[in-house]
């Protein structure tokens, strides 16, 4: 016996374990569906582009809940461009996205568009946070 140990057990070959079948698949989904859900945030700060514009320019709005807004709207499109090629990165965009977009909800009213985008921005930015971090994890 070549342990101290008389109740150990012989030394015994152990099988590698695979990841369950399709496991790959389904992160691979998650990530684009999440995907879909900012392109369709994406399509609607395109449609709203000119009306944000012409609040700004009136006076309606203030140029930092603008640029708030908009700089939180591109690290939620960096973010999730990250996310789709794995990067790590993508957890720092994802936080400064959500604090971004959730400063920029007191310029907003949710009486308007957008309100509502960037409200709809914060929860993706707060999942995109999510999805990096079980993503991270073994299956």
């Amino acid at each position: 016996m070549s342990s101290n140990d008389p109740y150990a057990p012989p030394v015994a070959p152990v099988a590698d374990i695979a990841p369950p079948e399709g496991t790959e698949a389904r992160r691979r989904l998650q990530r684009y569906l999440f995907a879909t859900c900012v392109a369709l945030q994406f399509a609607g700060t395109l449609l709203f582009a000119p009306w944000l514009l012409e609040l700004v320019r009136t006076g309606s709005v203030s140029a930092l809940t603008f640029s708030g807004t908009v700089i939180g709207d591109l690290a939620l499109y960096g973010g999730t461009m990250l996310v789709l090629t794995q990067r790590p990165a993508a957890k720092i965009a994802f936080g400064v996205a959500a604090v971004l977009l959730l400063a920029s909800l007191r310029g907003w009213t949710f009486q308007s568009a957008p309100g509502w985008l960037a409200a709809y921005g914060v929860l993706l930015a707060a999942y995109g946070l999510y999805l990096v971090r079980r993503l991270r994890q073994p299956a």
